[in-house]
């Protein structure tokens, strides 16, 4: 370890983490809604003629699912970096000198 380096456990103690704040109930009734109202216009778009039209295959659901993914998971990366922004923010030693 390089002088001056804190280990992961020291410099992290009290940082929100990933999977805890990704589906925490603050972070999923935030995250949820945009997930649904983003995903649908592009899954209704691009599959609606597969789903409603009966020819829908299994590669056709996955792509559907991707298209609520995708927004779900974006959505929670902003989420969870702005927790951490916060986190981050208060700690005296990551105040930016100017």
């Amino acid at each position: 370890m390089r002088a001056g380096a804190e280990s992961a456990a020291d410099g992290e103690a009290g940082a929100p983490r990933l999977f805890a704040t990704v589906f925490s109930r603050s972070s999923l009734s935030k995250c949820v809604p945009i997930a649904l109202f983003v995903g649908a216009l592009p899954s209704l778009v691009n599959q609606g003629s597969a789903i409603f039209g009966g020819t829908a295959t299994a590669a056709t659901w996955i792509r559907v699912l991707v298209n609520f993914l995708v927004p779900f998971r974006v959505s929670s990366a902003g989420f969870h970096g702005s927790r951490r922004a916060v986190w981050r923010a208060g700690r005296p030693s990551h105040r930016r000198h100017s």
